[in-house]
């Protein structure tokens, strides 16, 4: 598991940005992390920062590790032209 987060790069480019003619921006959910005792650690993966102020964080746990293999697999299966082509929005 350890090998798999520590390959990570973050993958969030810094949408939170206002573009030119934006109104709004949309901001992602959150849930606060809460230590069990004082003493406690979590292991966590800092997946993007924004500023000090607002950044990201994700904890490592067998569910982190099932994330990754999603998006290995389906950046894996969106490489491929084909099936870009497949699922090729009209608009």
């Amino acid at each position: 598991m350890e090998t798999t987060l520590a390959a990570r790069s973050p993958r969030l480019k810094n949408k939170f940005k206002k573009s030119e003619g934006a109104a709004t921006s949309e901001v992602p959910t959150y849930e606060k992390l809460i230590p069990v005792t004082n003493d406690s650690m979590l292991q966590v993966y800092v997946s993007a920062v924004a500023d000090p102020t607002h950044f990201w964080l994700q904890l490592i746990s067998p569910r982190a590790v099932e994330l990754d293999h999603l998006v290995d697999n389906m950046t894996d299966y969106y490489k491929k032209e084909e099936n870009r082509e497949l699922h090729k929005l009209n608009g």
